[in-house]
């Protein structure tokens, strides 16, 4: 008997030590439940037990992801047409139209005609650069670019001087010639910003010219916050868009070096989606046989064209005055050309006999994105 008794006073002290554990587990498992009930009824709102149960078992499961509302093909065109009053023959290469840009009251009547019939789409009106775009959400549906030039007779050739950006006699010397020449000014350098500027106010087109990875990278180095192969697209995407926003008087794009990068499919069409949203255009510098920028800006249906000619691989100023004459003569298969050149003192030198020797080409000089957009037919 007295062992039994022993046992039950040792129970008792024990019961005694575990009296506040056990009331603090107890009341913590009450509050918990309390919160998660208040929470149920915050989101599910003073409806009875039954309701609720009826409401979870019939609500909808949430869309993961928001996609383009589906439209017709042609419909949503034909819409555009009708209330801008464009014939079909007026839709041009890259969905260039050869006409002024619509007045304001056109723009309207076509917003409200987009709010009744695809409330989800916005009208995008850019006319500084010509742009019309119907977008939604981030997604552009439908882009037209209006020119007011009229259809020359001559053929045409563009000029894009490349590697802007080290030095400001560089571009002072162009700058004194009397050329419509296309600047591709390189980020992310002291000058870059600065240069842009300039030669834009001093009425030339301006160009990202867009650092991207050769093949003989690191050997041969791109410059600083070049597009890279091994970066991420989250990567890729910000350098693209810190350099949009240091130069943001270019009207497009081109790449500088690349052999590497323009041969990925994935990389070109992130970077080319990229440069679509923003309204630009893509000059392929062709700077590998392998490069898929062409075909990936197709398939985007953004306005591209690709390099002809490169003037000044050799450096003698003989050298690349025939290199010039050969851009003339594409110009005449063709229709028209597009030669890449670099401000080194030989080329300016043969870009001056060039203008002399101009008027007797047959040819006429323009922006490239004359030529990229398809205003300029001869």
């Amino acid at each position: 008997m007295s062992k039994w008794k022993g046992w039950l006073q040792y129970w008792q002290r024990q019961r005694r030590s575990w009296r506040l554990p056990v009331a603090i587990l107890a009341i913590s498992a009450c509050i918990w439940l309390g919160l998660i009930g208040l929470a149920r009824f915050i989101e599910q709102g003073p409806a009875s037990a039954p309701e609720a149960q009826l409401q979870r078992r019939t609500a909808p499961a949430a869309p993961t992801a928001a996609k383009p509302e589906p439209i017709a093909a042609g419909v949503l065109e034909e819409l555009c047409r009708r209330q801008l009053r464009l014939p079909p023959q007026d839709l041009g290469r890259h969905n260039c139209i050869r006409r002024p840009y619509p007045s304001q009251a056109a723009r309207q009547q076509l917003r409200q005609s987009l709010a009744d019939q695809y409330p989800r789409l916005q009208l995008q009106c850019r006319p500084a650069r010509g742009l019309l775009q119907i977008q939604q959400g981030q997604h552009l549906v439908l882009q037209w670019r209006f020119s007011l030039s009229k259809e020359p007779q001559k053929p045409a050739l563009a000029i894009i001087v490349d590697d802007i950006g080290y030095a400001d006699s560089q571009l002072q010397e162009l700058l004194h010639l009397q050329l419509p020449l296309t600047l591709a000014v390189l980020p992310a350098l002291p000058r870059s910003a600065a240069l842009a500027q300039k030669g834009w106010q001093h009425g030339h087109e301006i160009l990202l010219h867009l650092p991207m990875e050769p093949r003989e990278y690191p050997r041969i180095d791109p410059g600083p916050q070049a597009l890279l192969t091994r970066l991420s697209p989250s990567q890729i995407s910000r350098r693209l868009t810190r350099h949009l926003q240091e130069i943001p008087w270019a009207q497009g794009v081109n790449n500088h070096m690349g052999s590497a990068f323009t041969a990925q499919a994935p990389l070109m069409r992130l970077t080319l989606q990229r440069i679509r949203q923003q309204g630009l255009f893509f000059v392929d510098s062709l700077t590998s046989a392998q490069s898929v920028g062409a075909v990936t800006a197709k398939k985007l249906h953004m306005p591209y064209a690709q390099r002809d000619i490169f003037l000044d691989n050799q450096r003698q100023a003989e050298a690349i005055y025939q290199q010039l004459q050969k851009l003339v003569k594409r110009a005449h298969h063709q229709g028209q050309a597009i030669g890449i050149c670099h401000p080194y003192p030989s080329t300016i030198e043969a870009l001056r006999r060039f203008q002399q020797e101009l008027p007797n080409f047959g040819v006429t000089m323009v922006p490239v994105s004359s030529l990229v957009t398809g205003d300029y037919q001869s």
